[in-house]
């Protein structure tokens, strides 16, 4: 990971990119905020989420050249190691713990964007993680090569434990994490 993260003074860049550290209190308020103007701000963060991540791989790609498509190549390796760069960068405790022909499961504890509501001991009534719920399929459209969307089935801020979210990919994929599914999931 420390290869892929350059400080230069007191600012921080991933890629080549220069990133932005945001406190989950601030993304708490941000988002909102952002509810209370937007009619479809849950959309909105969904999307903006698989489009930061579609930047970050293909800055990927241009930072690591050739060595990176081999990685790009092999999608369970891929898979793992954006995983391993999505912890990085503090967005919670980011896990796979199953993965089948036809889903992929993402679990997160801690998640940035939902532990202010535990933080603060509010409830939601349903999950609220819709930029992770994006990031997720941004990763794995960069993967597979092929749309998929990603549905959070569990959230801290509805009480849970952990957040989950599912991946149907449609096609069949070689990712071997033990047993999938065969449920349906939607855009967050």
């Amino acid at each position: 990971m420390a290869d892929y993260v350059q400080k230069k003074r007191k600012e921080l860049f991933l890629f080549g990119e220069q990133l932005s550290v945001l406190d989950v209190r601030s993304f708490y308020y941000l988002k909102k905020e952002l509810g209370r103007s937007v009619r479809n701000s849950n959309e909105l963060l969904y999307d903006a989420g698989k489009d930061a991540v579609q930047k970050m791989q293909s800055s990927f790609v241009k930072f690591l050249g050739d060595s990176a498509r081999v990685l790009m190549s092999d999608p369970e390796n891929a898979l793992n190691e954006f995983v391993e760069v999505l912890n990085y960068l503090g967005l919670g405790e980011i896990s796979i713990p199953e993965s089948g022909l036809k889903t992929i499961k993402f679990v997160v504890r801690h998640s940035a964007e939902a532990q202010e509501y535990v933080n603060l001991k509010e409830r939601s009534k349903s999950p609220v993680c819709y930029a992770l719920a994006g990031i997720f399929a941004g990763v794995c459209e960069g993967i597979l090569q092929n749309p998929v969307e990603c549905k959070e089935t569990r959230c801290i801020a509805c009480g849970e434990e952990v957040c989950e979210f599912v991946i149907p990919s449609g096609d069949d994929i070689i990712l071997t994490r033990g047993g999938g599914d065969d449920r349906q999931g939607h855009k967050a």
